[in-house]
C-alpha cells in the first residue's frame, strides 16, 4: 500500500512540471506577438504606412547607407513587405544619384576626352585625338579615366552622420548603436545602374588609348627623323620611322579620330626621304667638284696637299654616301632615280682625281726629280689598294664601258692612266742614274755611290704590284743590273775587305808569345767563319800585305801563363744503407691458431725476418787544380783603337773517394719483424767517384783555349763595329755637306748589311758544345747581343737612308748643273 501512494507522488510531481513549461510557451507566444519591429531609419508611421522624413542637408552616402544596413539586419519575415519594398526603392534610388555624380566627376577630371550627356551616361570624344596636338595630355586623361573604370564606384560609410537623433527618433538607441558597430571602418560598393555599361565603355577606352598612342608614335617619329635628317643622319632617321611603321598594327587608320592627314604625311615622308637626302648630297658634291675643277684650271691644285684636300673630302663622302645607298634597299628606287646624275659626277670626280695625279708627276719629271715621282706613283698605288673598299670606293662602284664590252671600273682606269705616265717618265730617269753609276765606276772610282745609284734606280723600276715594263725598259733593267754587280764586287774588292794580322806576342817564356800569336789567328778564323765574315774578314799570316781597312793587333805581352798551383782538403761522409734480409724458424709459433684473425703476428708467423743497416764512412780529398793566364794587345782598325785583355783564374776540382769494406763499415742497427714485407731491398755498396786528376800541362791547355775565345770575342765585337762606323761616318759626312762622300759611304754599308745575319741565336752561331769557363763571357755576351740589335736597326734603315742621301745629291747635281748653264751665257758675253 505504502508502495503504491510513492508511485502516485511521483506521477503528480511529472505532470506539474510538464503543466508549467507548457505555460511558459503560451506566455512567450503571446508576448512575441505584442512586440513592434522598429521602422527603417528616418521613417515614421503614417496611417500605419512608413514615411521617409529626412533632413534637408542628408547626403546621399548618409542614406544609402542606413537602408544597406537596415536590409541586411533586419531581415526578418515579420518586417511588412510595404516596408522593405520602399527601404529598396530608396536603396536604389539613392544609388543612382551616387552614379551619377560619379559620373560627373569623371566628366568633369577628363573634360578632353569624356563628356556626360543630359541623361548621366558618358561618352568618349576620339575626335579630340585628331584635333588636338598635346597627345600626350589626351593619353594622359585616358589613362586616368581607364584607371576610374576599372574600379567599381565606393563610398565611405559616414558614420558621424548617421548618427544624427534625426534618424533614430523611432528606432532607439539600441539600434543606432547597432549600426554603429555595423559602419565602423566600412566601405560600400554601389552598384553599377542598368543603363551603365561599364565593360563597353572601358573597351573603347583601350581601342581609344592604343589608336591615340600609335598616333603619338608616329608623329614624334616624324619629328625625330626629320631632325635627323637635317643634321644629315640619314640611315637613323629611316630606321626610326621604319621601327614606328613595323610596331603600327595591320590596317591601321587615324580616321576614327577624325585625323586623315598623320599617315599621309607619314608615307611621303618614309618615301621622299632617300630622295630628298641623294639630293643634298649631290648638289653638295656638284658644288664642291666644280670648285675642285676651277682650281685645277686656274693651276692651284696639282703639288699642293691643301689644295687637294677638298677633293679628297668629296670623294670620302661619296663613298660613304654610295655605300650606305647601295647597302640598303630604302634607297633602291632614289638609287635608280639619280643612277645618271651619280654617274656622271664620279666620273667627273675620277677625270679630276687622275688629271690632278697626273700633272704633279709631269711637274715632278720636268724638274728631274725622279725619285720623288717614284715615291709618288708607290704611295698612290698603295693608296688606291689600300682605299678601294674605303674613300675611294666610289671609283670600284661605277664602271666605264670599254670596246671589247667588259666594264672597266675607274680605280683600274685611275691605275692604268697613273702607270702609262710613270712608264713615261722612266727612261729619262733611267738614262740620268745610269750615266751617273758610269761615271761613278769608271771615272770618279766611287764605288759605293754606283751601288746607291743602281740601287736606287731598281726601286724605280720596281714600284710593286703588276707593273709590266715594255721591252726598252726590260733591257734598261738588264743593264742596271750589271752595273750594281760590277759595282758590288768592286765595294768588297776595294772599300769592304780586310785584313787581320797577328803581331808576335811577347812573354817571359820563350816561345809562349810566338805560339799564342800563331793561335790566336786560327782562333779568329774560326771564329770569324762561324758568323759568316770570313768573305770580307780576313785573318793573313804575319808578314803577309794588308789592306787599307785592315785590323792590326799589336804589342801583345803573355804577362802570366801559369797552371802549376794546386791546393787539398781531406773530408769524408756517411752513408747509411740496408743489408741483405735474414730468416730464422719463431719458437713462438701456432700453427694449430693460425687461422685465427685475432692472433697476434708474434705467434701467426711462422718465421722471424732480420736486417742489418749498414754505415759506411766514405773519406774524400779534393784536388783543386788552377791555372792564370793574363794577355793583353791592342788592336787597330777602321774606327777601332783599343786594348783587349783577357785576365782570367782557370780553376777546376778533382775528387778522390775511398771506403774501405771492411774497417769503414759497420752495422749500426739490426731490424727484426714478422712480416718480410716490412723490410726494404738490400742496397749495393756505393759507387765512389775517383777522378782523374789533370796535369799542369793540360790545365794550361784548357786555359790557352778558353783565352783564345774570349779574345776572339772582344775582336768580333771590334769587326762587327764597322757597319756602324761607316753609318756614323756618312752622317757627319752628310752633316758637313759632303753629299758625294756620304752617298759612297751608305752605298759600301748598304753592301756590307746585306751579308750580316742578325736574326740567327748568337749563342748557337759559337759552334761549340760548352761555353767558355771566363768569368768575363757573360759581360761579353751581353755586350755582342746589344750591338747585334744595333745592327739588326741599322740593317732595317740603311736602304732609306742611302736612298734620302744618293737622292741629296742628284738634286745637287741637278742644281750644280742648272747653275753651270746660267753662266755660261755670261761668259759668253
Amino acid at each position: 500500500m505504502r508502495q503504491g501512494i510513492a508511485e502516485k507522488r511521483v506521477g503528480w510531481r511529472r505532470g506539474r512540471k510538464c503543466l508549467a513549461a507548457l505555460l511558459l510557451a503560451l506566455i512567450a507566444v503571446v508576448l512575441g506577438g505584442c512586440v513592434t519591429l522598429p521602422p527603417p531609419p528616418g521613417f515614421v508611421r503614417n496611417g500605419g504606412l512608413p514615411k521617409a522624413v529626412y533632413p534637408e542637408a542628408t547626403s546621399a552616402e548618409a542614406l544609402y547607407s542606413l537602408m544597406v544596413w537596415y536590409e541586411e539586419t533586419m531581415s526578418s519575415p515579420r518586417i511588412p513587405e510595404d516596408w522593405m519594398r520602399e527601404v529598396r526603392r530608396l536603396r536604389e534610388t539613392t544609388a543612382v544619384f551616387l552614379h551619377r555624380q560619379w559620373a560627373a566627376d569623371l566628366a568633369r577630371q577628363g573634360k578632353s576626352v569624356v563628356t556626360i550627356d543630359a541623361e548621366g551616361i558618358l561618352k568618349l570624344v576620339p575626335e579630340w585625338f585628331g584635333r588636338e596636338d598635346d597627345l600626350a595630355e589626351g593619353l594622359r586623361l585616358l589613362e586616368l579615366v581607364r584607371g576610374r573604370l576599372e574600379r567599381p564606384l565606393e563610398i565611405t560609410v559616414p558614420a558621424a552622420e548617421c548618427r544624427d537623433d534625426a534618424f533614430w527618433q523611432q528606432t532607439g538607441n539600441k539600434a543606432r548603436d547597432d549600426f554603429a558597430a555595423w559602419a565602423r571602418d566600412r566601405r560600400l560598393t554601389v552598384p553599377d545602374p542598368s543603363y551603365f555599361r561599364r565593360e563597353d565603355l572601358l573597351n573603347a577606352v583601350n581601342k581609344l588609348h592604343a589608336l591615340a598612342t600609335a598616333k603619338k608614335r608616329v608623329v614624334e617619329a616624324m619629328a625625330a627623323a626629320e631632325t635627323l635628317a637635317a643634321g644629315d643622319d640619314i640611315v637613323k632617321a629611316l630606321d626610326i620611322l621604319t621601327e614606328a611603321r613595323k610596331k603600327l598594327p595591320d590596317g591601321v587608320s587615324f580616321a576614327d579620330l577624325g585625323d586623315r592627314q598623320t599617315m599621309s604625311s607619314f608615307d611621303a615622308l618614309l618615301g621622299s626621304l632617300p630622295d630628298t637626302h641623294i639630293t643634298r648630297i649631290l648638289a653638295a658634291a656638284e658644288t664642291g667638284l666644280a670648285a675642285a675643277e676651277k682650281r685645277l684650271a686656274d693651276g692651284s691644285v696639282a703639288g699642293d696637299v691643301g689644295a687637294q684636300s677638298p677633293l679628297s673630302a668629296l670623294e670620302k663622302t661619296l663613298s660613304e654616301s654610295l655605300r650606305v645607298w647601295r647597302n640598303d634597299s630604302r634607297f633602291a628606287l632614289a638609287l635608280v632615280r639619280h643612277g645618271e646624275v651619280i654617274a656622271r659626277l664620279v666620273s667627273r670626280s675620277a677625270k679630276l682625281r687622275t688629271q690632278v695625279w697626273r700633272t704633279q708627276l709631269r711637274q715632278l719629271a720636268e724638274r728631274q726629280e725622279y725619285w720623288e715621282a717614284s715615291e709618288q706613283f708607290k704611295a698612290w698605288r698603295l693608296y688606291l689598294k689600300e682605299q678601294a673598299q674605303q674613300d675611294m670606293e666610289l671609283y670600284s662602284m661605277m664602271t666605264v664601258p670599254t670596246e671589247a664590252g667588259a666594264g672597266m671600273s675607274h680605280l683600274k682606269i685611275i691605275e692604268q692612266v697613273l702607270q702609262e705616265e710613270y712608264l713615261a717618265i722612266l727612261p729619262k730617269a733611267m738614262a740620268e742614274y745610269q750615266a751617273v753609276a758610269e761615271r761613278a765606276l769608271n771615272i770618279m772610282n766611287k764605288y759605293g755611290l754606283a751601288v746607291a745609284s743602281c740601287v736606287m734606280l731598281q726601286q724605280m723600276t720596281s714600284p710593286g704590284g703588276d707593273l709590266a715594263l715594255p721591252e726598252p725598259l726590260l733591257e734598261a733593267c738588264r743593264k742596271t743590273d750589271k752595273l750594281l754587280a760590277r759595282a758590288r764586287e768592286l765595294v768588297e774588292e776595294k772599300n769592304l775587305l780586310r785584313t787581320v794580322s797577328v803581331d808576335d806576342m811577347s812573354s817571359s817564356t820563350p816561345g809562349v808569345g810566338m805560339t799564342y800569336s800563331r793561335d790566336l789567328e786560327n782562333e779568329l778564323r774560326s771564329v770569324l767563319t762561324s758568323f759568316g765574315l770570313w768573305r770580307l774578314v780576313r785573318v793573313i799570316d804575319s808578314g803577309a800585305a794588308r789592306s787599307q781597312w785592315g785590323y792590326v793587333i799589336h804589342g801583345g805581352v803573355v804577362a802570366n801563363f801559369d797552371g802549376s798551383e794546386s791546393s787539398e782538403r781531406q773530408a769524408m761522409r756517411t752513408i747509411r744503407r740496408n743489408g741483405e734480409t735474414r730468416r730464422r724458424p719463431n719458437p713462438n709459433y701456432r700453427p694449430e691458431d693460425s687461422n685465427n684473425p685475432l692472433l697476434p703476428k708474434e705467434q701467426s708467423s711462422p718465421l722471424i725476418y732480420s736486417q742489418d743497416i749498414l754505415e759506411q764512412v766514405i773519406h774524400i780529398k779534393e784536388i783543386e787544380r788552377q791555372a792564370h793566364v793574363r794577355v793583353f794587345m791592342h788592336v787597330r782598325g777602321p774606327g777601332v783603337s783599343t786594348l783587349v785583355e783577357v785576365n782570367e783564374f782557370y780553376t777546376k776540382k778533382f775528387v778522390l773517394e775511398e771506403s774501405h769494406p771492411f774497417n769503414d763499415v759497420r752495422v749500426s742497427e739490426v731490424k727484426t719483424v714478422y712480416d718480410a714485407t716490412q723490410l726494404q731491398a738490400a742496397e749495393a755498396a756505393p759507387t765512389l767517384r775517383y777522378d782523374r786528376v789533370w796535369t799542369p800541362g793540360e790545365m794550361l791547355d784548357w786555359a790557352r783555349r778558353d783565352s783564345l775565345r774570349m779574345v776572339a770575342l772582344q775582336f768580333l765585337y771590334d769587326v762587327n763595329q764597322y757597319p756602324l762606323y761607316l753609318a756614323q761616318r756618312a752622317e757627319r759626312l752628310a752633316l758637313d755637306g759632303d753629299a758625294t762622300e756620304a752617298a759612297e759611304q751608305w752605298g759600301n754599308c748598304y753592301i756590307l748589311c746585306l751579308g750580316l745575319d742578325t736574326d740567327s741565336d748568337l749563342v748557337s752561331l759559337l759552334k761549340t758544345s760548352t761555353p767558355p769557363a771566363a768569368s768575363s763571357y757573360e759581360s761579353c755576351l751581353a755586350n755582342l747581343s746589344q750591338q747585334r740589335q744595333a745592327l739588326g736597326d741599322l740593317k732595317r734603315a740603311v736602304s732609306g737612308k742611302m736612298m734620302a742621301q744618293m737622292n741629296e745629291y742628284m738634286r745637287r747635281q741637278r742644281q750644280a748643273a742648272a747653275a753651270a748653264a746660267a753662266a755660261a751665257p755670261a761668259t759668253a758675253r
